[in-house]
């Protein structure tokens, strides 16, 4: 039964990538470096952020780099927020008792100005602040508690969090909030990997607070979604999401992609030049299509002759000839957003087999 929780705070409680991003391109910019678009940014930030600084600038002394860093941080981090769900999970993590803890390397500084913000810090009992390396702490944290290892859960977003609670030897979940790719957080295999934190409240819920890995493959789990570098950024900017719409079209039940846009464009507008926008970077509500997939084969052997047998077999790909669209246009900033233009499926087929023993 999982008692205790310890959470990672950037990309698992809120959401700091814009202010992480923009900051670290100033970090650049003063070295005299090119900035990094948000894919590379994210394709190559890594726990302990030495690292990141030790292969883009090693010449330069990592206290000047701090000083870089921490500067436009400051200035940009009004647009730090609670991510979608954070506020229920901890609510749900009240409410059953459980204690919880937070392991991060934000800066004392920050975490003052977003816990006052979001209202989180009343939710943790003791929050560990400005830890490089995570796996350097973990242990600390166990012994001082008193936490069993197997009542724990280590809930982040990066490989780093998984190799933490690997190395504590605690439970570990990886959340699609943050930083790392689904790609990303399944080599470093945690335990669990889910969509947000509305999904490992559900699945503690189901299990009476016992953590089950699901037994499918993620993809199997969720049909397609529209997360970072998908939808809502086009590699330079996120839109703003306008309340009150719905994100899918409506269709009645029927979708023709020849006449039909698949997105309600009226769901996002462009915040405007040199602004990065409020929409989520994982929108639970924005999903693609479902894949459906049929085949059958059948066979009869024929006897011929007493050594002579024949085989007939009938071969059906995709049965019932359904179609299964591919991901509609997510770049918003294209007049082509919405609109689907690719079937991701073979139509049937149809093959016929002879085969004679003798």
């Amino acid at each position: 039964m999982i008692r205790n929780v310890i959470f990672d705070w950037s990309g698992t409680l809120v959401d700091d990538l814009p202010a992480v991003w923009k900051a670290t391109n100033y970090v650049l910019s003063q070295a005299k470096l090119a900035e990094l678009s948000l894919e590379q940014f994210r394709a190559e930030f890594c726990l302990p952020f030495t690292i990141f600084y030790e292969r883009h600038l090693p010449y330069v002394p990592l206290p000047q780099l701090e000083t870089w860093f921490h500067t436009r941080f400051k200035q940009v981090q009004d647009s730090v927020c609670e991510l979608p769900h954070s506020r229920e999970f901890l609510e749900f993590c009240k409410e059953r008792g459980m204690r919880t803890f937070l392991l991060s390397t934000v800066h004392r500084d920050h975490f003052a100005v977003q816990s006052a913000a979001t209202g989180f810090g009343e939710y943790l009992d003791r929050p560990y602040l400005g830890v490089w390396d995570k796996r350097q702490k973990i242990h600390e944290i166990l012994d001082e508690n008193q936490l069993t290892p197997d009542e724990t859960i280590f809930i982040g977003d990066m490989q780093h969090d998984i190799e933490t609670a690997r190395h504590g030897g605690i439970h570990s979940c990886a959340v699609l909030t943050g930083y790392n790719t689904l790609e990303q957080l399944r080599a470093a295999e945690p335990e669990v990997i889910v969509e947000h934190l509305q999904e490992l409240k559900e699945i503690l819920e189901e299990n009476d607070l016992h953590l089950k890995p699901h037994a499918r493959d993620f993809e199997q789990e969720h049909p397609p979604i529209v997360t970072v570098g998908g939808l809502i950024f086009n590699g330079q900017k996120r839109p703003n999401r306008v309340k009150g719409t719905s994100a899918i079209a409506s269709h009645s039940g029927f979708f023709n992609p020849l006449t039909m846009n698949y997105f309600d464009k009226n769901a996002w507008a462009d915040p405007g030049p040199d602004q990065f926008g409020n929409a989520p970077r994982a929108d639970g509500s924005v999903r693609g299509f479902p894949t459906y997939n049929e085949d059958a084969s059948v066979f009869k052997v024929f006897t011929l002759k007493e050594q002579l047998k024949m085989r007939f077999d009938a071969e059906f790909g995709n049965i019932f000839n359904r179609t299964d669209f591919c991901d509609p246009d997510r770049n918003f900033t294209n007049g082509s957003f919405g609109t689907v233009s690719t079937q991701c499926n073979q139509p049937r087929s149809i093959q016929f087999g002879l085969k004679f023993t003798y």
